[in-house]
């Protein structure tokens, strides 16, 4: 299903961003802190079943697409919350760099991270 108008962007959800931080973890390993950098309506889709096959690698993974309007901000170091879920950004398609950009990212599971104040 391809994003061909704004009206189906019906899912809100929190893009964070990477703060830098100099503390660190027991093992030495630098902790990294995410706040939320901007609120975005998606069209929020799971992997289709073609995709899900010939990415077998991935079978165990929780991977969705976002779709959105084109924003140039949005990197891959980034994250996405939705549902009270965190999704870390696999790769962005910019669809030719035109009106919109899809994001696949998967579920983050398991993993002590601190967020900003304002998360919502």
């Amino acid at each position: 299903m391809a994003l061909r108008n704004a009206g189906q962007l019906r899912h809100w959800a929190d893009v964070l961003k990477p703060l830098d931080t100099k503390e660190k973890d027991r093992y030495g390993r630098k902790v990294i802190v995410y706040e939320p950098f901007m609120r975005l309506p998606f069209l929020v889709r799971d992997m289709s079943a073609r995709e899900f096959l010939a990415q077998d690698a991935q079978m165990r993974e929780k991977v969705v697409t976002f779709s959105t309007r084109y924003y140039a901000s949005i990197r891959e170091d980034m994250r996405i919350r939705f549902n009270g879920q965190d999704y870390e950004i696999l790769y962005i398609n910019h669809l030719g760099y035109g009106r919109y950009m899809d994001i696949k990212a998967k579920a983050v599971e398991g993993q002590a991270v601190s967020y900003g104040e304002n998360q919502r």
